[in-house]
């Protein structure tokens, strides 16, 4: 890969002089001096330098055209590409013809290994009808995007997951201490309790070629609740699929999956689910996503009667603003339908989920996200000979923050408010849980 690791000099007279010759900016606002010595100290190859002159300017010139775009190249060449990114994004939110830009953004993404935005930059520029010499330049990283997205998907990679917190309803139980004139054990009322997290899980990748693999995930969670041991659970999942991509750029993806749920110590419940999906990327900024999931869950002896045979069809969208600190929204619509097995059960249903997620990167290893969703139910029978069938409506909204210090740590704190509105006052609770997790990706 010598052209790669050999780039500076050839990026920099390409970018500065050949590409940049043929993209019409206004650009010369900043000091005239401080341009020309950046431009200079760029030319000998000495981006350190050039950072370090630029960098004192920040508050000042950030903005303006010429500064950003010599300051962006400088710290991309002296080893702080995640900086740069935020550069070029503003420049190219300004100008978004900039292909100088452009070009030393798509550069940043493939230096930190986000390939798929790296393409996407320069499949832009290659429409852009570049000069041959920069057009081949193109052709090299994009060839190089292919083998190294290839290589990165094989292997083995994992994660460890621990976290704290407190839980004002740890069991989801309700608070009316009586139930149809019934008084309500301890465990069927809202208990709070702190809470222990402890989560692992891998993922297996075997790439038959760039459009083409095949997949094995496995997780294990465990949840701890120091008041209300009773409701501690113990979960596993393991899934195998094959995901491919069309040459259009659209990825098709089936797989099956099993789980497993323990509660108190005790088998829960179980499941088999088989998914479809199929990703489509509709714009620079836009991707939309559906799925199709069928599947049974199994309860305990004791709990047959809740028993389903479960269909779901989810549609999704993601869209990223063009911004500096490039903020996304995912909406996403879920329907659903739980057909029980038993013949008497109350526990079939319709429902429908509707989610709003957000993200905003506040610097380069600080991002907050938030979000808010419903889950409307309707149950096809009453239940406890109440004559009314039993509606519930749940909203669910968070609010936290990702510091990502490394490639390999995420500190995630987050709080979550949860309210369930129920006809059947058993099934009616809310609850806040704060939680602080750190996460290590290997």
């Amino acid at each position: 890969m010598f052209f790669f690791r050999q780039r500076k000099s050839y990026c920099i007279f390409c970018v500065l002089f050949s590409f940049l010759f043929f993209t019409s900016l206004n650009v010369y606002s900043a000091p005239s001096e401080l341009i020309l010595k950046a431009q200079q100290l760029l030319k000998s190859a000495d981006s350190i330098k050039a950072y370090d002159l630029l960098k004192p300017y920040e508050d000042e010139l950030s903005g303006e055209i010429e500064y950003d775009y010599l300051f962006g190249v400088a710290a991309l060449d002296s080893g702080e590409p995640r900086q740069s990114i935020f550069v070029f994004q503003r420049l190219i939110m300004i100008d978004p013809n900039f292909a100088g830009a452009r070009m030393e953004l798509a550069r940043a993404y493939f230096e930190i290994g986000e390939y798929d935005q790296a393409k996407s930059e320069f499949t832009i520029l290659k429409s852009m009808a570049p000069p041959k010499q920069t057009e081949a330049a193109i052709d090299k990283y994009l060839t190089a995007i292919e083998n190294r997205t290839l290589k990165k998907k094989q292997g083995l990679h994992g994660y460890v997951l621990f976290g704290l917190g407190d839980d004002s309803n740890a069991n989801n139980a309700t608070s009316t201490p009586s139930f149809l004139g019934v008084p309500l054990n301890n465990e069927s009322v809202e208990t709070s309790s702190n809470v222990l997290l402890a989560r692992t899980g891998f993922v297996y990748n075997l790439p038959v070629d760039y459009y083409q693999t095949y997949f094995v995930t496995g997780n294990i969670s465990s949840r701890s609740n120091s008041d209300v041991s009773y409701a501690n659970s113990l979960s596993m999942d393991v899934s195998a699929g094959i995901q491919h991509k069309l040459y259009s750029g659209n990825i098709l993806g089936t797989s099956i999956q099993y789980y497993s749920t323990e509660v108190d110590g005790n088998f829960n419940n179980s499941g088999v689910m088989l998914t479809g999906q199929f990703g489509s990327k509709i714009s620079v900024n836009d991707q939309l996503s559906t799925f199709v999931r069928v599947g049974g869950i199994r309860f305990a002896d004791e709990f047959t009667t809740k028993d389903v045979n479960q269909g779901l069809l989810g549609l999704s969208w993601v869209h990223v603003f063009d911004s500096y600190k490039r903020p996304s929204v995912n909406t996403s619509l879920i329907f659903g339908i739980d057909d029980a097995v038993e013949k008497d059960s109350p526990f079939g249903r319709n429902y429908y989920a509707i989610n709003f997620s957000n993200v905003v990167a506040m610097s380069n290893a600080l991002n907050l996200f938030a979000s808010a969703g419903l889950i409307q139910s309707e149950y096809d029978s009453a239940f406890f000979g109440l004559t009314e069938l039993r509606s519930d409506t749940q909203t669910i909204a968070s609010l936290g923050l990702s510091w990502y210090p490394n490639k390999i740590w995420t500190m995630q704190p987050v709080v979550r408010y949860v309210n369930n509105e129920s006809n059947v006052q058993l099934y009616q609770y809310d609850k806040v849980e704060f939680l602080v997790t750190l996460r290590s990706d290997f």
